[in-house]
């Protein structure tokens, strides 16, 4: 999953910073975080970490490649706000046009959650939840098309649901870094 980006020093400070995201992010999956002092620093480190992107993005010199973008985008896929989300659209978009297929994910998976921030239905289909100790997807807006998701990447709307209720008969936790999926998206078709 992690490219490594050329001999750019702001490509390697991007990496360097996603690299600290995904290893945060990894312990949230192995429940390390157990109080919410523990979620608190997390969400410090975060907002550090998308501070460092933001001074990254404002060198003019500087040319982002399409895994720049992947990896800033999902340093703000993990904020916590409406605007963190709309960070995350704009980087993978960016992405995205640039021809990642990473990016096309996030861009959709961005876009979910910040429907989802804003009490809409997902458009997509990539963002679950656990209610009633089940998992879930969350609602989504059945006027997508499978062929759209196809362009960003995401697997069918049935395809989705399934994913659901295959964890739930198998008693799988998707966040659960012991039984984690190979792909950087639970909704994934890459």
């Amino acid at each position: 999953m992690d490219k490594k980006p050329s001999k750019n020093k702001n490509n390697n400070k991007i990496y360097k910073i996603f690299l600290s995201d995904q290893k945060d992010h990894g312990a949230v999956k192995i429940r390390t975080y157990n109080n919410e002092e523990d979620w608190a620093k997390l969400t410090e480190r975060d907002k550090k970490r998308q501070k460092n992107i933001l001074k990254i993005l404002k060198n003019k010199k500087f040319t982002f490649t399409s895994e720049d973008y992947f990896m800033a985008g999902i340093i703000f896929q993990h904020g916590t706000t409406i605007a963190d989300s709309k960070k995350a659209i704009s980087l993978a978009k960016n992405g995205a046009e640039m021809g990642n297929d990473r990016a096309k994910w996030l861009f959709a998976a961005a876009t979910d959650r910040l429907l989802l921030r804003q009490k809409k239905k997902q458009k997509f289909g990539t963002q679950y939840q656990k209610k009633n100790n089940k998992w879930r997807l969350s609602p989504v807006d059945k006027k997508t098309t499978d062929k759209e998701r196809a362009k960003y990447n995401v697997v069918t709307l049935k395809q989705a649901r399934a994913k659901a209720e295959n964890w739930n008969k198998e008693g799988v936790d998707p966040w659960n870094q012991k039984q984690r999926r190979k792909t950087i998206g639970i909704a994934s078709r890459k």
